[in-house]
């Protein structure tokens, strides 16, 4: 990063997809059945690598924060969403736990994630 307020393009090494959930019906039960669709892709900085300074601030607000994405600013994109990573031949996918826009100029945004295992409840 330069000056805290541009992002350098060549850190952007990951893709992600973003995708919101919406309801496509209902089962014989009467509860919610929900698709997941594709709403922004996108590149990204994605860091989990424990000893970085900022990764470590960032755990200590979200103790159960596993990644920390760095991307251009994209507005609409929303903490109830989820996290589309393809990463060493497999998707991960992750919950979004905050999004914010540090330097509060709309340049880039630093969202901290987390991965989930069986059914996503977001």
């Amino acid at each position: 990063m330069y000056g805290e307020e541009i992002l350098n393009p060549g850190l952007l090494r990951h893709q992600i997809t973003w995708q919101q959930k919406s309801v496509t019906g209902q089962n014989s039960y009467g509860e919610d059945i929900f698709t997941w669709t594709n709403f922004l892709t996108c590149r990204a900085r994605v860091e989990g690598a424990p000893g970085k300074n900022e990764v470590d601030r960032a755990m200590q607000k979200w103790a159960d924060a596993e990644f920390l994405i760095t991307q251009h600013f994209s507005p609409g994109v929303l903490a109830n969403m989820r996290i589309e990573w393809w990463i060493d031949g497999a998707m991960v996918y992750l919950d979004v736990l905050s999004i914010d826009d540090p330097p509060g100029t709309g340049r880039y945004q630093k969202i901290l994630a987390r991965t989930f295992e069986g059914i996503f409840a977001g």
